[in-house]
């Protein structure tokens, strides 16, 4: 132990104190904030960006910042899930030959019999 506070240059009484210390306000009222960020977040299954869940944060910590609700998901990391923008990967207006039918199957229905769905298996 008094290795580790030379190497740290803390004094053994600073490191002691430091250990029985009660816990700021400031980490009761983060962790109080965490608990109703990660309600949220469960509820809206991750979907949510951090300006819908500020407020709803908001509404109990009035006073909670943004950066603050940032930095708490962050260090729980609470990211929000993101869509991916729409890539179309299928080229159909090509001028390449287009392989036969070799199976003969008929993809092309004239009318609906109105028979139950197909069971597949």
């Amino acid at each position: 132990m008094a290795k580790m506070c030379r190497i740290f240059k803390v004094s053994p009484s600073g490191y002691y104190k430091w250990l029985v210390r009660p816990e700021s306000a400031t980490k009761r009222e983060n962790r109080a904030i965490y608990e109703v960020l990660k309600i949220n977040y469960k509820l809206n299954k991750g979907r949510t960006g951090l300006d819908k869940l500020l407020d709803d944060v908001r509404l109990e910590f009035p006073k909670c910042s943004r950066n603050r609700l940032y930095k708490i998901q962050k260090a729980h990391k609470l990211y929000s899930i993101r869509k991916r923008k729409f890539k179309a990967t299928t080229n159909s207006k090509h001028a390449y030959p287009v392989a036969p039918n070799l199976l003969k199957q008929n993809f092309h229905v004239d009318a609906y019999s109105g028979a139950a769905e197909p069971q597949f298996r």
